[in-house]
C-alpha cells in the first residue's frame, strides 16, 4: 500500500504534457525575444558605424593630403583619387545606413529613444563634410607650395616672393639649417591649367646679412609642389618636386 502511494506521488510530480509545451513555447519566446534584442543592437551598430566611418576616413584622407601640401609642401596626389573613390564607396554605405536605421525605428516605433536621433545625425552630417572638404580641396588644389631649406650655412635667410617686380606675394624668415613652406595663388582665376608664364611675372628674392639674390622661377604647373635648398652663394643647389 506504501508502495503505491509512493508511485502515485510520483506520477503527480512529474509535469503533464501540457505543462512541457507551455515551457517549451516560454524557453522558445525567450530565445526569439533574445535574437530580437541582439538584432536590435545589430541594426542601431551599423548604422552607427555607416556615418562614423566614412565621416572620420574621409577628413582623415583630406587633413593627410592638407596637411602634407602646407607643412611639406608634399603633393599627395594618390590620396585624391583614394579620397574620390571614398567619396563614391560611402555614398552606398551611408544610404545602407540609413535604410538600416528606418527598420530599427520602425522595429522601435514603441520605444523611440535619442539613441536614434544620434545615429541620424551622424550619417546626415556626412553631407556638409563632403561639401566643405571639396571646396577646401579645390581652393587649396590652386595653391603652389614651395618648400625652401636654408643650406647657407651663414644664418637667417629672407626669402620673398615677388610679381612683376614689386609686389610682394608671400615671404618667410628661414633659420639656419631649417625650412619654410611658401604657399601662394598662381592665378587669380580658376579658368587655365597653363602656366604662368605670359601670365606672371614671378621671382624668388634671397637674402642674408650679408647679400641678396634674385632667381626668376622656372616654369610653375598650377596646383604643383617643389622642394628646393639656398646655398650659400643664395643659389638654388638643388630643386626637386
Amino acid at each position: 500500500m506504501i508502495n503505491e502511494n509512493i508511485e502515485l506521488g510520483k506520477e503527480l510530480i512529474k509535469p503533464s504534457r501540457v505543462q512541457k509545451f507551455v515551457r517549451f513555447k516560454l524557453a522558445i519566446a525567450n530565445k526569439i525575444k533574445k535574437i530580437m534584442k541582439l538584432t536590435n543592437e545589430l541594426l542601431l551598430k551599423l548604422s552607427f558605424l555607416s556615418g562614423i566611418i566614412p565621416l572620420i576616413g574621409g577628413w582623415g584622407i583630406f587633413l593627410t593630403w592638407l596637411l602634407g601640401r602646407y607643412l611639406n609642401a608634399s603633393d599627395f596626389k594618390k590620396l585624391e583619387g583614394i579620397g574620390f573613390m571614398w567619396m563614391i564607396i560611402c555614398f552606398f554605405v551611408a544610404t545602407a545606413g540609413l535604410f538600416l536605421l528606418l527598420v530599427y525605428v520602425i522595429i522601435n516605433r514603441d520605444n523611440l529613444h535619442r539613441e536614434m536621433l544620434i545615429v541620424l545625425v551622424v550619417i546626415l552630417i556626412n553631407i556638409p563634410s563632403v561639401v566643405i572638404i571639396l571646396s577646401w580641396q579645390k581652393s587649396v588644389s590652386r595653391m603652389q607650395f614651395i618648400k625652401i631649406i636654408n643650406a647657407t650655412g651663414t644664418g637667417d635667410l629672407r626669402c620673398e616672393i615677388l610679381e612683376n617686380e614689386d609686389i610682394l606675394i608671400t615671404s618667410k624668415t628661414i633659420y639656419e639649417s631649417k625650412s619654410k613652406v611658401l604657399n601662394f595663388y598662381l592665378y587669380h582665376a580658376f579658368a587655365t591649367f597653363r602656366p604662368y608664364q605670359g601670365h606672371r611675372d614671378l621671382k624668388l628674392v634671397i637674402s642674408n646679412l650679408e647679400k641678396k639674390n634674385e632667381i626668376p622661377f622656372s616654369k610653375l604647373n598650377i596646383g604643383s609642389c617643389k622642394h628646393i635648398v639656398i646655398d650659400e652663394n643664395l643659389e638654388i643647389k638643388r630643386e626637386a618636386r
